[in-house]
Order: C-alpha cells, then structure tokens, then sequence
C-alpha cells in the first residue's frame, strides 16, 4: 500500500507540474499529499491497477 501512495503521489505531482496554483497549493500543504494520493487512488480504477 505504501509502494501505491508514493505512486500516486509522484503522479499527482506530474499532473500537478504545469499548473503553479495547483503547484504552490501543494508546495503549502505537503502534509496532505499523502491523504490526497489515497484518495485518488480509492477513486480512480486504472491507478489501483497500476500500483496493485
């Protein structure tokens, strides 16, 4: 499972990259990430695939 939160995080983080409100809003709140990337994970199908 924590193999799949940093997989998520490194895609969010690649999603996030071209975007600087975005960028910055996680730059402010990296304690989140981790809450975040389970989140998508849990709701997005195709990344539980990837990282399962």
């Amino acid at each position: 499972a924590n193999q799949g939160v940093m997989v998520a995080r490194e895609k969010s983080l690649e999603m996030v990259a071209g975007d600087d409100k975005l960028k910055s809003f996680f730059a402010d709140n990296k304690t989140v990430l981790p809450d975040i990337a389970v989140a998508i994970i849990e709701n997005t199908p195709n990344i539980q695939s990837i990282t399962q």
